[in-house]
């Protein structure tokens, strides 16, 4: 069994089952801030979101008077599931829940590819591997590969945790599943033939 094409076929169902909770608002063009609330940039994580809800709340104001529509948020994997199946998503609730009433749109930015340290504890055969051979730790990327069939199960649940949080918020537009796609830093091309000499081709010009 393809564990990939699982994994993405999963993917895609829960979307098609969260989208009947939300009318198509072909009103709002997503040109969004990139936030996470305070000073946080992605993928780190503003600790003790509660006690900033003010700064946060101001900082949305703003980001709606000067006539943007949506934010950009990121869930990052590592720091949401710290124990196995015990979510800390308090930061995205904090967000939608201001974005509730600011008026603001929510696009969530899912980071999988930062993984918490218990998935490789766990799983130490799930890792990606270079062309030299040689086994890759994740740290910040590039994750773990969703052929592993625990790796593809796990990382769906935690995509169906983060929907059942969005899909309570009125203020939830739309979710990117993989952001900025690392395993081509890994893994050979060798579905295209002779992948490498065309590339270099069409980067010099010629045909």
């Amino acid at each position: 069994m393809n564990w990939n094409v699982v994994f993405v076929l999963s993917a895609c169902l829960l979307i098609l089952a969260i989208a009947p909770c939300f009318a198509a608002d072909t009103s709002v063009y997503p040109i969004a801030v990139w936030y996470g609330g305070g000073k946080a940039r992605a993928p780190m994580q503003e600790s003790d979101a509660r006690a900033k809800r003010a700064v946060w709340k101001k900082d949305m104001e703003q980001i709606k008077m000067l006539g943007f529509p949506a934010v950009k948020t990121w869930v990052e994997w590592a720091s949401s599931e710290r124990q196995e199946g015990k979510y800390d998503l308090e930061n995205l609730d904090q967000l939608l829940e201001l974005a509730d009433e600011t008026g603001l749109r929510v696009i969530i930015q899912v980071y999988v590819d930062s993984a918490p340290d218990w998935v490789g504890e766990k799983y130490p055969d799930a890792r990606f591997v270079a062309q030299n051979g040689a086994a890759i730790p994740s740290q910040a990327a590039p994750g773990f590969c969703t052929d592993h069939p625990e790796i593809s199960r796990l990382v769906g649940m935690f995509y169906s945790a983060i929907a059942e949080h969005a899909k309570q918020h009125r203020s939830f537009y739309a979710y990117d599943l993989w952001s900025e796609p690392h395993i081509i830093n890994w893994a050979v091309i060798n579905y295209i033939p002779d992948a490498g000499t065309r590339w270099n081709r069409l980067a010099s010009g010629q045909s």
